[in-house]
């Protein structure tokens, strides 16, 4: 998935990315825990792949392997920052 990121006042990024298995792109925020909700789209920073993604930047991607055992792969096409 490309993912768009963006940042607020708490350490959150918006990205769109790209999922390289399903080829569709959607948007995500990253939250602190508190604020995450799977179903909203918003991803903890302290999760592997929110920690992976906070340090990505454009066209950057990484590899991870989900629960069932598949390799995916993200993609961020775009960054969003502020509130």
């Amino acid at each position: 998935r490309d993912l768009h990121l963006g940042q607020h006042s708490c350490p959150t990024r918006r990205s769109s990315d790209l999922d390289s298995a399903t080829g569709q792109a959607r948007t995500m925020t990253l939250v602190y825990p508190e604020g995450a909700d799977v179903s909203a789209a918003k991803l903890s920073i302290l999760t592997p792949i929110g920690a992976a993604l906070i340090g990505l930047s454009v066209n950057q991607s990484i590899e991870f392997q989900t629960p069932a055992g598949e390799w995916r792969s993200l993609k961020v096409l775009a960054v969003r920052n502020g509130g």
